[in-house]
């Protein structure tokens, strides 16, 4: 006779095999093509500013979203949709485009979960500045009612690797020696054309300068006051994010008319912006003097 037990056991058994021949099986090319789609419909929201469209694929009242770059991470639902709200409401925020890099999607065995990891190239426009910049999103999916719904969301901004770091140094190195023969030259307009049109220059002693039309009133003083060229070494480069940040050691050759040639000595520091050509242009230009 059998134990009490062992009769317990064999009914679960039997419950355990009664409930997996029952379960259907996971279409995963199906609920791939399903979790991208979500995903597609999450940036097109941004895009399009609907807060309404963006509720049918990441509306959860305990929706999280992370985002490190801003510091700040969102909770549920009701704090990111005031998160926002903010931006969308502000006139000087345009998401102008966005193409899909990469897109990863894993499913779990069940197809209630999925993974997805998804690069894309975005370009907006924020408080007059025009951005181009890759962003990273790993997203957690889950399945309710037969419907894909985001459950977390984090975003990230990936960085240069190795490979990418000598091509941007390679390409900064090269607009530095057309820099230094623009200077020689005194062609004012090719120095200028190396700057964002939003650029922001720094020059010592002097007020903070914004703009093409600033920066190159400035160029164009220093040019009259005799500057005859400049040598730049990059010393250092990294990934700052939307940006890659240069640093670097100087030497300006000034003579003005009737007076021997001088030689400073000084530092940099220079954020080049990607552009969507390829190119790098410089977003923020600050330089000193090195005391001898």
């Amino acid at each position: 006779m059998k134990s009490p037990v062992s009769i317990l056991l064999t009914c679960l058994l039997l419950v355990m095999l009664l409930c997996t021949s029952c379960q259907q099986e996971v279409d995963v090319s199906v609920e791939t093509f399903a979790v991208k789609t979500v995903m597609e419909n999450y940036f097109t929201a941004v895009k399009e500013k609907s807060i309404e469209k963006l509720a049918e694929v990441a509306g959860d009242p305990e929706v999280t979203f992370v985002t490190p770059m801003s510091g700040e991470n969102y909770y549920s639902w009701e704090a990111y949709k005031a998160h926002v709200e903010q931006y969308f409401s502000d006139e000087t925020f345009k998401f102008n485009n966005y193409v899909i890099k990469d897109h990863k999607v894993r499913i779990s065995p069940l197809g209630d979960a999925a993974w997805c990891s998804t690069l894309i190239a975005e370009e907006y426009e924020f408080q007059g500045s025009q951005i181009f910049s890759d962003l990273e999103c790993t997203a957690v999916l889950e399945k309710r009612e037969d419907k894909w719904m985001i459950a977390l969301m984090h975003y990230s901004y990936p960085r240069a690797g190795e490979a990418a770091l000598a091509g941007y140094r390679a390409t900064i190195e090269d607009n530095n020696a057309a820099f230094s023969e623009a200077v020689a030259a005194g062609e004012i307009d090719a120095i200028t054309a190396l700057y964002t049109q939003d650029a922001t220059f720094l020059p010592p002693n002097s007020e903070i300068l914004k703009g093409t039309d600033l920066i190159k009133a400035a160029v164009q003083g220093m040019v009259n006051q005799g500057v005859k060229g400049f040598v730049l070494t990059t010393t250092e480069i990294f990934d700052a994010g939307e940006f890659i940040c240069e640093i670097g050691r100087y030497e300006m050759t000034t003579q003005p008319r009737g007076r021997r040639a001088t030689t400073e000595i000084g530092k940099y520091l220079v954020m080049w912006k990607p552009q969507p050509d390829g190119s790098l242009k410089i977003s923020l230009d600050m330089w000193n003097t090195i005391p001898r």
